[in-house]
């Protein structure tokens, strides 16, 4: 039988199952965080690869964080309507889309285009993130 101090001390210890659920979610929220500064050190360089202006190509950055800042206030409404898990997998799986659209694209305008939805995938990322008790659903 174990001591008081023993199973005082296991009660203190979290569900396996929330630690594996809590690294994924963790990830994902990282992910598109560092995704929005990332393309910075690149930009001269898209310029160039993509014949365009320095000007025109900084939209690569400021439209995904412009469609990642207008999708937040949209993330609590689709939780409640599609919950947060299933709306968490679609939007991680939006994001690796969009990723890989990025990583294929064949001019400036296409790559701010999908950068715009990269970034609104990653905006819906946000409701695990930012909802009270994100683990309920899960």
């Amino acid at each position: 039988m174990p001591s008081p101090v023993e199973a005082h001390r296991d009660s203190d210890r979290l569900d396996p199952l929330i630690w594996k659920i809590g690294s994924v979610v963790v990830l994902g929220s990282f992910l598109s965080q560092l995704d929005a500064t990332v393309v910075n050190v690149s930009l001269s360089s898209l310029a160039v690869t993509f014949h365009s202006s320095l000007s025109a190509i900084h939209w690569v950055t400021s439209g995904y964080l412009l469609a990642l800042a207008l999708m937040l206030p949209l993330s609590g409404w689709m939780v409640d309507r599609i919950g947060a898990k299933a709306l968490y997998l679609w939007c991680f799986s939006a994001f690796t889309l969009s990723s890989a659209l990025c990583g294929f694209s064949w001019s400036a305008n296409s790559l701010i285009g999908f950068r715009i939805l990269q970034g609104m995938s990653g905006g819906l990322l946000a409701p695990v993130r930012f909802r009270s008790a994100p683990l309920n659903c899960c």
